[in-house]
């Protein structure tokens, strides 16, 4: 799959969406925002907005960079390169679940509270996304279940996947 600017539209989209988010809300937040969460949905540590917003756009670039450039150095490149669609398919549902949780973070800072049950949703979208996909992956250094009798055989790493992708 050859580079194509049409490609990209979608995740740099959700990069200048988060970046409208953060620059919207920026001035409403309090000055330290919930950054971790207890099973209740409680807040359990903080963050300095001027730290943690910065922090999740860096974060939300640099994956975006990283999941979009990796797999280009993999030794199975060769193999990779006519379903490197998929990796981008991941990379584009990664970022979604980012910016996700970015505005939920946001919802929290409000609020004071997560809001867990749209948290369980969103999880609940990645986990069937991720079940959809695993099987469509090809051997690879780094997205699948990598372990050292996955990534010595083809035909070990295509049923594990298989078999994996519904129990995600």
């Amino acid at each position: 799959m050859k580079w194509s600017l049409k490609r990209e539209i979608l995740p740099l989209c959700i990069i200048v969406v988060f970046a409208a988010i953060a620059a919207y809300s920026y001035s409403s937040l309090p000055d330290l925002v919930p950054s971790h969460f207890g099973f209740s949905g409680q807040p359990d540590s903080f963050s300095p907005k001027g730290t943690f917003v910065p922090l999740m756009a860096a974060t939300i670039i640099g994956l975006y960079l990283l999941l979009t450039f990796v797999p280009l150095i993999d030794p199975f490149w060769k193999r990779i390169q006519p379903r490197y669609g998929v990796f981008l398919i991941l990379r584009d549902f990664v970022l979604v679940l980012l910016l996700f949780l970015f505005v939920l973070t946001i919802i929290a800072g409000r609020t004071g509270h997560l809001p867990t049950s749209a948290l369980a949703v969103g999880f609940g979208f990645f986990f069937i996304f991720l079940g959809n996909y695993l099987p469509k992956l090809p051997r690879n250094f780094f997205f699948g279940i990598r372990v050292p009798w996955t990534l010595a055989s083809e035909t070990v790493w295509r049923k594990t996947h298989i078999v994996s992708g519904p129990l995600t």
